[in-house]
């Protein structure tokens, strides 16, 4: 077997998936068929790197209540610009020729055998001069995950990677010439988190730190090697540069440029150690079942490609049908289960993960020990599913909605996250809105979905905020209604940017912006409104239905609550309408009319499930205290 760095990751967290993918390899009916030769293992990196680019884009957009999965035509001319804007910074800053390329075929490459199995390493970016030889790893995420590494330096929080003297982009680690020595715990933490490859710096360390393996192993030469990681600065503002021919124009600041040779030396153990595993791995090729965890990367995009396959052998895949799917209420639906179980009537508590469970064959929500279920929330979880029940929790549900100030404003915006910055004051994925819906509800239990909502859609992707901004303070009065949301948090960002970008609509957008409330608290609860509202002793949640699986996705709470439904629409998610703006500006005037309908009526719906899923709750709490015993007596 020929080994990339994607092949080399999958075979070094998984026993089994080398012996799996040489079977693939020879079986044909059973499995989608696979090469090995260059050409294949070149097609699976180009594919890698866009796997990355998308999962750069949902790091980047962890404030959204459901997960957006982006095409790679939507996304691919973004993540090439990057490549090519970062090779133009290198070779700004660095001496020598640069040996770049966008298709994995013409990138610069090396390769080292271990026991006949040949390692391959393809590179972004290349660059040699007379005396230093620097390889630089592109990554289409920001430097956030790196900037938030820290450690205590005589009391104070200080950066794990300091920015060198005299540079706006370049960053090195900290006491870099005597790092092995420092004892001080947070420093050697935050080392801890560069050396988990499951961690989100850590796996960037662990790319680099794979091709520094290859490349000292295979390369002779008596010249300097540095290897550095190249991210989006998640500080820079583009302030609205434009070149002669008026596009966008963004300087060397873009970029953070971060110098990882010293760190891959300290961690360079940790590679010569799987080197030897994956090896081993490959002459045996075990395809026999092993325990999943936290490596199958379930429900990420790196999930492991042999996951259904594993789940299946679990009995947690639906065998009944034809595409494999999560059956219904496993151990993985119980909230907060990636923090492990534990039987609180124990002397010392024991916490076991969720997989361990599984793992022992406890897969089923219902067949988990009930002392293990320790927080109160996943009590009501299996009681629901036990019974088939649904849970409801009027009192907190009516002490919530009765806080609710009429007109309520039901809003919702849409947004293109661009990981390059399109409009002025903008940073690296900033949500820069494209659409907004209002609905306006004047009494309890009346709305009228068409004639009371207000939308605004852009038709181009000029910049359009300030007149979105305009519109928002437009229809939303300063009369103390409620201004609703879900998941909010979102949208308050949202509003707090653009009062920001425009100073003249700011007072009335941050009036705005306090009177935001979550819909999502009535449906899931709040502890901080619980004891607000002297609701301490009434359960922590406010509904919960088996058929939300665990998610409290408005997508998963509507059909638990009504028959209104987003089936048969066009744009019926998030990414639909992601990718209905991307492509808006290319269609033909017939097409363009149905796609921008479309896209407005997703939007409406999303505004008016939020008042179907309100006055839903609303009914039935009502309905299930009128007919309480209490009640009758």
């Amino acid at each position: 077997m020929k080994v990339s760095k994607t092949r080399f990751i999958n075979i070094i967290r998984c026993p089994r998936f080398s012996g799996l993918f040489e079977l693939e390899k020879k079986d044909g009916p059973n499995f989608v068929s696979l090469g090995d030769d260059f050409d294949a293992l070149m097609e699976e990196e180009n594919y890698e790197k866009f796997l990355n680019f998308k999962e750069s884009v949902t790091e980047e957009l962890d404030e959204l209540e459901e997960n957006l999965e982006y095409s790679e035509d939507v996304m691919s001319e973004y993540f090439k610009e990057i490549e090519i804007l970062a090779s133009e910074t290198i070779t700004n800053i660095f001496p020598g020729k640069v040996t770049f390329n966008l298709d994995t075929k013409k990138q610069k490459y090396f390769e080292y055998e271990v026991d006949s199995i040949p390692y391959y390493c393809f590179l972004d970016c290349y660059q040699e001069d007379e005396e230093n030889i620097r390889i630089f790893e592109v990554k289409s995420t920001t430097s956030s995950s790196i900037s938030k590494l820290t450690y205590l330096l005589k009391g104070e929080k200080t950066p794990l990677f300091e920015r060198k003297e005299n540079s706006k982009i370049f960053y090195k680690i900290a006491h870099d010439s005597n790092f092995f020595l420092l004892k001080d715990k947070k420093y050697l933490t935050s080392l801890d988190k560069l050396s988990n490859r499951y961690s989100t710096p850590g796996k960037y360390v662990y790319d680099i730190l794979f091709q520094s393996y290859v490349i000292k192993n295979a390369l002779k030469s008596n010249k300097k090697i540095s290897y550095y990681l190249v991210f989006l600065n998640h500080e820079y503002v583009y302030h609205g540069e434009l070149d002669e021919y008026g596009k966008r124009k963004y300087p060397n600041e873009l970029f953070s440029i971060i110098d990882v040779t010293s760190t891959l030396d300290y961690f360079y153990k940790i590679i010569e150690s799987d080197v030897k595993i994956a090896t081993s791995r490959i002459s045996i090729n075990d395809i026999s079942e092993c325990n999943l965890g936290t490596y199958c990367e379930r429900k990420k995009n790196h999930e492991c490609k042999y996951l259904p396959l594993c789940f299946k052998e679990k009995n947690l895949y639906d065998s009944n049908s034809g595409i494999p799917h999560l059956k219904d209420n496993t151990m993985f639906v119980y909230l907060h289960n990636h923090n492990g179980f534990s039987d609180s009537k124990k002397d010392k508590e024991t916490k076991v993960s969720v997989f361990d469970l599984v793992n022992s064959g406890i897969t089923n929500a219902i067949d988990i020990d009930p002392n293990l279920l320790n927080r109160e929330s996943n009590k009501i979880q299996y009681d629901s599913i036990l019974e088939n029940k649904e849970f409801i929790s009027p009192k907190k549900i009516l002490a919530y909605l009765d806080t609710y100030i009429y007109p309520i404003y039901h809003i919702d915006f849409e947004t293109f996250p661009s990981p390059l910055p399109r409009f002025k004051f903008e940073k690296c994925y900033t949500q820069s809105p494209f659409q907004i819906s209002i609905h306006i509800q004047e009494k309890i239990g009346e709305l009228d979905e068409i004639k009371d909502n207000y939308s605004f859609l852009v038709k181009d992707h000029l910049d359009h905020r300030e007149e979105i901004a305009k519109f928002i303070v437009e229809h939303i009065k300063d009369d103390n209604g409620t201004i609703l949301a879900y998941n909010c948090s979102f949208e308050k960002l949202r509003i707090k940017e653009l009062s920001e970008w425009f100073p003249k609509y700011s007072a009335d957008l941050m009036k705005i912006h306090e009177r935001i409330v979550d819909l999502l608290f009535v449906v899931k609860g709040n502890s901080k409104l619980d004891k607000e509202y002297g609701l301490i002793n009434e359960p922590p949640l406010n509904y919960y239905n088996v058929k939300l699986q665990g998610s409290y996705s408005i997508k998963k709470v509507l059909p638990s609550l009504s028959s209104y439904s987003y089936k048969g629409m066009e744009v019926a998610n998030g990414t639909d309408a992601m990718a209905a703006y991307h492509d808006l500006i290319n269609l033909r005037s017939i097409e363009f009319e149905r796609k921008y309908e479309a896209m407005l009526k997703y939007c409406m719906k999303d505004t008016f499930s939020m008042f179907v899923v309100m006055e839903a709750l609303r009914n039935k709490a009502l309905d299930l205290l009128k007919n309480s015993p209490e009640k009758k007596d």
